[in-house]
């Protein structure tokens, strides 16, 4: 189970694309990169987004522009900082 996260378009609603691949890895990536604006988070990841974002954890960002998104994702990358986290741990 796992999440995609995306930047859309507010007009067209189609995905943003950049304009070189990216290779950021989450749940799924892909293999060589990719120009769109998407990520796939495992739900691996979901304790960790609840403990830093709160009750709906990244689901907090849902229907958020990515201007309107970026505090509540730095707040949360502040608070995970370097942490390497086991599960149950709370740093």
């Amino acid at each position: 189970m796992s999440c995609d996260i995306t930047l859309r378009d507010p007009v067209t609603d189609e995905v943003i694309q950049f304009d070189s691949p990216h290779t950021l890895k989450g749940g799924n990536y892909a293999l060589g990169g990719t120009t769109e604006a998407w990520l796939n988070i495992t739900y691996n990841y979901a304790e960790h987004f609840y403990r830093v974002i709160g009750e709906k954890g990244i689901r907090t960002i849902y229907g958020m522009t990515g201007a309107e998104s970026m505090p509540i994702l730095k707040e949360a990358i502040s608070k995970l900082n370097d942490c390497v986290c086991k599960k149950g741990a709370t740093k």
